[in-house]
């Protein structure tokens, strides 16, 4: 059993404040003006400078006030409530959207 109490370290640790001046203007603009903070995944991003520069369209475009999919939506898909893949027989994950995979060639034992 796996004791759930104890915090796991991340595999890549959001940056903390002081940040040089690009990064900090960077995460600026990726901070909705009423957020409290700076969000850990943002932070998490801004270490690849490159990265988040390219993903502010993305989440412009998921989570803007013009948003491709509702904010129940986006809540939802990321809380963990859609279905979750599962080997199958021949040991591949699959899930709800995965493909069909092919019928196994082997002839059944007789």
């Amino acid at each position: 059993m796996t004791d759930t109490t104890t915090q796991r370290t991340p595999r890549i640790p959001p940056l903390e404040a002081p940040y040089p001046e690009p990064i900090g203007e960077l995460l600026t603009r990726m901070t909705p003006p009423q957020a409290p903070e700076i969000l850990a995944l943002f932070r998490v991003l801004a270490v690849n400078p490159a990265l988040a520069e390219r993903t502010m369209e993305l989440g412009r475009y998921l989570l803007g006030r013009k948003a491709a999919i509702s904010l129940r939506d986006a809540r939802s898909s990321s809380c963990g409530s859609a279905p979750a893949a599962a080997p199958n027989t021949n040991g591949a994950f699959t899930g709800p959207d995965s493909p069909t995979p092919p019928a196994s060639t082997t002839p059944a034992a007789a």
